[in-house]
């Protein structure tokens, strides 16, 4: 640490000191490979899941960017929900139906990039 800052692990095992007025938003890198890998669902039961995600939930409490993150790795939220309404839209070419569904992301989920 240096000059009162914390010190944050990176994936590469790098270090990396956050001044105390800077924010870091988000999972860690470390959550976002626990949960992105295949092994997250393959190899717990729905329960286990269920209890991870809470417990993650309940971590980044206080970071909504995080937050909104762990929704997308939820097959079980609205975020997927709209997701497939969505895709739906843009397959279909409902234009009117898309453009209601970007803004509802652009509302609920404003940190994360839409691609």
């Amino acid at each position: 640490m240096s000059q009162g800052g914390v010190v944050l692990p990176t994936e590469a095992n790098e270090v990396i000191v956050a001044k105390p007025e800077e924010t870091v938003r988000g999972l860690s890198p470390q959550h976002h490979k626990e949960l992105n890998g295949g092994d997250f669902r393959r190899d717990h039961e729905e329960e286990q899941q269920i209890a991870r995600l809470a417990e993650l939930r309940s971590q980044y409490a206080n970071d909504p960017v995080a937050l909104q993150q762990i929704d997308v790795y939820d097959y079980r939220t609205e975020y997927h929900v709209k997701f497939a309404e969505l895709r739906n839209a843009l397959i279909s070419n409902d234009t009117k139906a898309e453009a209601e569904l970007s803004h509802w992301f652009e509302v609920h989920y404003p940190d994360l990039e839409q691609a």
